[in-house]
Protein backbone atom coordinates (compact mmCIF):
# COMPACT_ATOMS: atom_id res chain seq x y z
CA UNK A 1 0.00 0.00 0.00
CA UNK A 2 1.40 3.36 -0.94
CA UNK A 3 1.99 5.94 1.76
CA UNK A 4 -0.82 8.17 0.44
CA UNK A 5 -3.27 5.26 0.53
CA UNK A 6 -2.41 4.64 4.18
CA UNK A 7 -3.28 8.24 5.02
CA UNK A 8 -6.53 8.02 3.11
CA UNK A 9 -7.51 4.85 4.96
CA UNK A 10 -6.57 6.43 8.29
CA UNK A 11 -8.62 9.56 7.60
CA UNK A 12 -11.59 7.44 6.51
CA UNK A 13 -11.45 5.43 9.73
CA UNK A 14 -11.18 8.57 11.84
CA UNK A 15 -14.12 10.23 10.08
CA UNK A 16 -16.24 7.13 10.49
CA UNK A 17 -15.36 6.85 14.17
CA UNK A 18 -16.00 10.51 14.90
CA UNK A 19 -19.27 10.48 12.98
CA UNK A 20 -20.56 7.45 14.87
CA UNK A 21 -19.45 8.77 18.25
CA UNK A 22 -21.20 12.11 17.82
CA UNK A 23 -24.38 10.42 16.60
CA UNK A 24 -24.84 8.05 19.56
CA UNK A 25 -26.89 10.58 21.55
CA UNK A 26 -29.81 10.82 19.09
CA UNK A 27 -32.81 8.62 18.18
CA UNK A 28 -31.96 8.52 14.49
CA UNK A 29 -28.52 8.73 13.00
CA UNK A 30 -26.87 9.99 9.86
CA UNK A 31 -23.42 8.79 8.79
CA UNK A 32 -21.48 10.27 5.89
CA UNK A 33 -18.60 8.46 4.23
CA UNK A 34 -16.23 10.33 1.94
CA UNK A 35 -13.91 8.13 -0.06
CA UNK A 36 -11.16 9.52 -2.28
CA UNK A 37 -11.02 6.53 -4.60
CA UNK A 38 -12.79 3.22 -5.04
CA UNK A 39 -10.62 0.47 -3.60
CA UNK A 40 -11.55 -2.98 -2.26
CA UNK A 41 -9.85 -2.32 1.09
CA UNK A 42 -11.63 1.01 1.59
CA UNK A 43 -14.95 -0.48 0.48
CA UNK A 44 -14.46 -3.34 2.96
CA UNK A 45 -13.63 -0.87 5.75
CA UNK A 46 -16.84 1.04 5.07
CA UNK A 47 -18.88 -2.17 4.99
CA UNK A 48 -17.25 -3.41 8.20
CA UNK A 49 -18.11 -0.14 9.90
CA UNK A 50 -21.75 -0.37 8.76
CA UNK A 51 -21.89 -4.01 9.89
CA UNK A 52 -20.64 -3.00 13.34
CA UNK A 53 -23.32 -0.30 13.55
CA UNK A 54 -25.93 -2.88 12.54
CA UNK A 55 -24.74 -5.19 15.30
CA UNK A 56 -25.44 -2.34 17.74
CA UNK A 57 -28.97 -1.88 16.41
CA UNK A 58 -28.39 0.89 13.87
CA UNK A 59 -29.93 -0.34 10.64
CA UNK A 60 -29.73 1.58 7.36
CA UNK A 61 -33.19 2.65 6.24
CA UNK A 62 -34.70 2.26 9.71
CA UNK A 63 -32.85 4.40 12.23
CA UNK A 64 -29.71 5.09 10.20
CA UNK A 65 -29.17 7.21 7.10
CA UNK A 66 -25.93 6.49 5.23
CA UNK A 67 -24.50 8.92 2.67
CA UNK A 68 -21.55 7.36 0.83
CA UNK A 69 -19.71 9.58 -1.65
CA UNK A 70 -16.73 8.68 -3.81
CA UNK A 71 -14.50 11.31 -5.43
CA UNK A 72 -13.10 8.87 -8.03
CA UNK A 73 -9.59 10.23 -7.43
CA UNK A 74 -10.64 13.74 -8.49
CA UNK A 75 -9.48 16.52 -6.16
CA UNK A 76 -12.12 18.98 -7.39
CA UNK A 77 -14.91 16.50 -6.66
CA UNK A 78 -13.43 15.78 -3.24
CA UNK A 79 -13.46 19.47 -2.39
CA UNK A 80 -17.13 19.72 -3.39
CA UNK A 81 -18.02 16.76 -1.22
Amino acid sequence: MKNGSKWIALVLCLLLTLGATSALAADSYKVGVMQYVEHPALDAATQGFLDALKAKGLIAGENLTVDVQNASADQATLQLM
